[in-house]
């Protein structure tokens, strides 16, 4: 069995995904057919920077985030509400709750210098992490949004597995990249499209200003998180959730999105590994293969560590994937039976402060075999 069978690449490992407003989607509808003649958009490929407004019809209200960031125009049916998961700058829906809007945003530090619209566009659209699929009637172009133009994809797709018709929008400004998604879990662009396109065009940035504030903190009360068969277990702060799976081979994971803090273990037996295969033999391999294909990784020396009874090394990682500068703190542990990696992350800009609290958690890691 290989050695690399439980393994986590350093893909875009930072939770994009947008929670739906409703529990679940109802039985499936029409296919999304081709927006009216009415449209504001162009082809994404056209050189045509103005484009029609849309046709507005109904009854409007505006709509502010809770710090006024962001300004938004909705129908009168349409309300603001808080989604206590996951931290969004602007989050509404429709009074039944069919139909929502989140805006969240990207700070430009967080990627790769000379980052574009495109970049961004690819990020907030990466199945892996948003859980978005597009469907066969998807169609992507510009709009025009807070005196800028927007790149728009539009579909009858999935999401997380669910069946939705979504419009998602990138918006670049000064200091960051917005994201700007609309969805109706039953919903077709014969009967969504034209609303979905208003309220886009309605969304107004007040403050895009960086800030340094992180919008939640994690509890100082701990809980124990301990794997399915039992072996291993792990204390982290009690506001992190382990709902959302972003490492499909790790015995566990958690994460607090609120301030983008992600934690994944993955636990290999011996003998699955090979019998001659020592702690170097297996940290050698994972950074060559997994930590740091490309060699452009900026790895700390690494630092021997001995917890409950494991010996082994952790090291400190910054790189760029995808276009997002990631930090990490690595953990690799051995014990009679088992090799073990503990691993934590988060944007780079945060890492300085995250990282003394990831190695604390770390010395928390148990084996019981």
């Amino acid at each position: 069995m290989s050695l690399l069978k439980k393994s986590m690449k350093l893909s875009m490992m930072i939770v994009l995904s947008i929670p739906l407003v409703v529990s679940g989607c109802s039985s499936p509808s029409s296919s999304a057919t081709s927006p009216s003649a009415e449209s504001s958009k162009t082809p994404l490929d056209s050189s045509t920077e103005t484009v029609k407004a849309a046709t507005r019809s109904g009854e409007e209200h505006t709509l502010l985030s809770d710090n006024k960031e962001i300004q938004v125009s909705v129908p009168s049916n349409w309300k603001k509400y808080t989604n206590k998961n996951v931290e969004m700058l602007f989050t509404a829906s429709d009074q039944q709750e069919n139909s929502g809007l989140s805006i969240t945003r990207v700070s430009k530090s967080d990627l790769a210098a000379g980052s574009t619209l495109e970049d961004a566009f690819n990020i907030f659209n990466d199945p892996f992490s948003t859980g978005l699929e597009p469907g066969p009637d998807t169609d992507t172009y510009k709009l025009n949004m807070d005196s800028k133009t927007a790149s728009v994809i539009e579909s009858k797709g999935s999401l997380n597995g669910k069946e939705v018709y979504y419009l998602n929008a990138a918006l670049e400004t000064d200091n960051h990249f917005y994201r700007i998604f609309l969805f109706h879990p039953d919903g077709s662009a014969s009967e969504d499209h034209d609303t979905f396109v208003q309220i886009a065009e309605s969304v107004k940035i007040l403050n895009d200003e960086m800030t340094t504030e992180d919008p939640g903190r994690s509890s100082i009360v701990k809980k124990t998180l301990t794997s399915k068969d039992g072996y291993i277990q792990i204390r982290i702060p009690s506001n992190w959730s382990t709902s959302l799976s972003l490492v499909p081979d790790a015995d566990l994971q958690a994460s607090f999105v609120n301030n983008e803090d992600y934690m994944a273990v993955l636990h290999e037996a011996k003998e699955d590994v090979g019998a001659d295969i020592t702690l170097q033999d297996y940290y050698d391999l994972i950074m060559e293969n997994n930590v740091n294909p490309e060699g452009n990784a900026s790895i700390s020396e690494r630092v021997p560590v001995t917890i409950n009874g494991m010996t082994g090394w952790q090291v400190e990682v910054r790189t760029e994937v995808e276009r997002m500068k990631i930090g990490y703190v690595y953990t690799f542990l051995e014990s009679a039976t088992h090799f073990s990696q503990v691993i934590f992350w988060t944007f780079e800009s945060r890492f300085d402060q995250a990282k003394d609290d990831y190695k604390e958690y770390t010395e928390t890691y148990s084996e019981n075999h």
